[in-house]
């Protein structure tokens, strides 16, 4: 067995797809379309027989059309909870610096998210009762 080390994200097709993107190829690599963005993966990794797809996204300074990003800072103050929603939940800080780094200014204080609170929540541990007969156990919810 053979372990290698990933530097990157990983990025579902399938998601896309169903939130109405469109797949495609330009010869061996895939494109994965959404409005006039192209997402282009063209990156190879061998892998035995046939070998991994990747590409390589360049923030969004550095894209041609900057014409999502020039609506966004329309606005004179992005809501910070919608923002780091529209990010996809990262922590306070780096919503923050994202927003710094782009130029768009943030409005209202950061708040509790339900979904962060939910995927950081753990099980509660259930108390046992155990009878006389070591074979029998009575668990409680």
């Amino acid at each position: 067995m053979v372990a290698f080390v990933f530097m990157g994200n990983l990025f579902s097709v399938i998601r896309d797809l169903v939130n109405g993107d469109k797949l495609s190829n330009r010869g061996e690599s895939v494109v994965v379309s959404k409005g006039n963005l192209d997402l282009v993966f063209e990156q190879k990794l061998k892998r035995g027989d046939g070998y991994l797809l990747g590409c390589i996204i360049h923030p969004i300074s550095v894209v041609r059309n900057e014409s999502y990003l020039s609506e966004v800072k329309k606005v004179q103050k992005v809501n910070i909870n919608k923002f780091h929603k529209m990010l996809d939940h990262p922590s306070e800080a780096k919503t923050k610096a994202t927003a710094k780094s782009l130029g768009i200014a943030l409005s209202d204080k950061f708040s509790t998210c339900n979904n962060c609170a939910m995927g950081k929540a753990q099980q509660k541990n259930v108390p046992r009762e155990r009878g006389s007969n070591q074979g029998w156990r009575k668990d409680f919810c």
